[in-house]
C-alpha cells in the first residue's frame, strides 16, 4: 500500500497490513489532523519504505512520549511519525492511504478524551492498552 501527501510529492510504501491501528483522541492528533481524532496505523520499521526525500521533521513531547513527525515540505501533510512508546515502529496517518486502502482501526486510544458527540463503530470500542501495544511490538 502507498500513502501519500495532499500534493503527491511525498510517498511511503508499506509491505503489509499494520500491526496495530487505532483511532486517537488526544489533542495532538486532533491538531495534527484538524479533526476530532487521528487514525494511527503502526508498522514495523522494516515494513516501511520512504519513497521521497522532501520531508521536513517536527519534534515534540506528546501524550505518548517524544515524537518526530515527518511532513511534506510543500503541502504540509503529515505522513508518518516515530514515537518513543512504539520503539522500532513507524506510525502512518491512516487517511494518507485514501479510499478503500484506509485500514480499519482496531483500538480506541485515549477514549476518555473523545468528543461527546462522536460515535464509533462497536469494532473500534477496544481501549488501547499497554498489553495491546506489547503484543503488536512482538508480532
Amino acid at each position: 500500500m502507498v500513502a501519500s501527501c495532499c500534493c503527491g510529492q511525498c510517498e511511503i510504501e508499506v509491505k503489509s497490513a499494520p500491526v496495530l491501528s487505532a483511532v486517537c483522541h488526544c489533542s495532538d492528533c486532533q491538531r495534527r489532523t484538524g479533526s476530532a481524532f487521528g487514525l494511527s496505523c503502526y508498522f514495523h520499521e522494516q515494513q516501511v519504505q520512504v519513497k521521497s526525500k522532501q520531508f521536513r521533521v517536527y519534534s515534540l513531547d506528546s501524550a505518548l512520549g517524544q515524537q518526530q513527525r515527518f511532513f511534506c515540505e510543500h503541502c504540509g501533510s503529515t505522513l508518518y511519525w516515530r514515537v518513543a512508546l512504539f520503539k522500532g515502529m513507524v506510525g502512518v496517518a491512516g487517511g494518507c492511504f485514501a479510499g478503500d486502502q484506509i485500514p480499519e482501526p482496531e483500538y480506541n486510544a485515549l477514549g476518555q478524551q473523545q468528543c461527546s458527540w462522536l460515535s464509533l463503530a462497536p469494532t473500534v470500542d477496544n481501549p488501547l492498552t499497554q498489553e495491546a501495544v506489547d503484543k503488536a511490538l512482538a508480532r
